[in-house]
């Protein structure tokens, strides 16, 4: 005589519980890997801003650049962020050498965070 083969009420409870298992912690995953990825969008957003910023002061020129300044270039909004973003000028070290420093600062998550790009401009015209 053939038995038929079926699952019990205990099997189905394990696969049951055990599946559930696996999709909460799978659900879990998603909001924390989303908010890694936003997070990093917003950084890279504003290294974007302090490297523009570098770029625009560096074409100005050497003899443009007025030392011991610190330029407020204000806000500018991105994907509901706001980012503010300064340029400082100092000397080097030597009068051939300008040195440049472009930090950018956001509210993220109720943090403040901020990134810091620095470049040095050399008098190459200078006899």
């Amino acid at each position: 005589m053939n038995r038929a083969r079926a699952f019990t009420i205990a099997e189905t409870i394990l696969a049951t519980f055990i599946l559930s298992i696996v999709m909460m912690t799978l659900f879990n995953i998603f909001p924390t890997s989303s908010m890694a990825v936003k997070k990093a969008e917003v950084r890279l957003r504003a290294d974007n801003l302090a490297q523009s910023a570098l770029e625009e002061y560096r074409s100005r020129g050497f003899d443009s650049l007025v030392l011991d300044t610190i330029d407020d270039l204000g806000t500018s909004e991105a994907g509901g962020v706001r980012y503010s973003t300064t340029i400082t000028t100092s000397a080097g070290t030597n009068a051939l050498l300008k040195r440049l420093v472009a930090e950018v600062s956001w509210e993220f998550q109720g943090k403040t965070e901020q990134v810091r790009h620095e470049t040095w401009i050399a008098d190459i015209e200078a006899k």
